[in-house]
């Protein structure tokens, strides 16, 4: 749901990847961010991290592992949802949010959410912090989080299979 309200063209358990003998077939490839991207609960544990490690290693791109609730818009420390990024060179850095470009639309995960380090470079040379405007709260992103909440709050176990299926 909250793809579809950001209007993020993604493919779903596209490809399945041996990796070393590890098996992961991750949950979404978004061509635009150029990524892979993984939803969890909890924290991811270690065999999930090292799937994700090598397989950024392997695709030479990104791999975000998200968890956590998905975040509470109206609460003041709302941001309980986050991803660890997992780099091609084997690094990784957690706190990635989701962000948005609130002057041409750019959309994507940045550390804490900060919109003036996205790839369209609209907001990079702005003269302070608080000149920024926090693209981590952008209306449409608030408006993504509402919608996938609701839409959780009522999933029977199999409406996500159904909604993917139905594509």
């Amino acid at each position: 749901m909250f793809f579809f309200h950001m209007n993020v063209e993604y493919r779903y358990e596209e490809e399945y990847f041996n990796l070393r003998g590890l098996f992961y077939r991750p949950d979404f490839w978004l061509p635009k961010q150029n990524c892979w991207f993984e939803i969890k609960g909890p924290f991811p544990n270690q065999e999930e991290k090292e799937k994700a490690r090598r397989l950024a290693a392997h695709v030479q791109r990104n791999v975000y592992v998200c968890f956590g609730d998905i975040p509470e818009p109206e609460d003041d420390s709302w941001y309980t949802g986050s991803c660890v990024v997992f780099f091609p060179d084997g690094s990784d850095d957690e706190s990635h949010w989701w962000c948005d470009c609130l002057v041409c639309g750019t959309l994507g995960l940045q550390f804490e959410g900060s919109a003036a380090s996205l790839i369209c470079g609209c907001l990079r040379h702005s003269t302070s912090d608080l000149d920024l405007p926090k693209g981590y709260r952008s209306p449409r992103l608030l408006r993504a989080y509402l919608a996938a909440r609701e839409a959780k709050a009522c999933q029977r176990p199999n409406d996500y299979d159904l909604l993917v299926a139905a594509e």
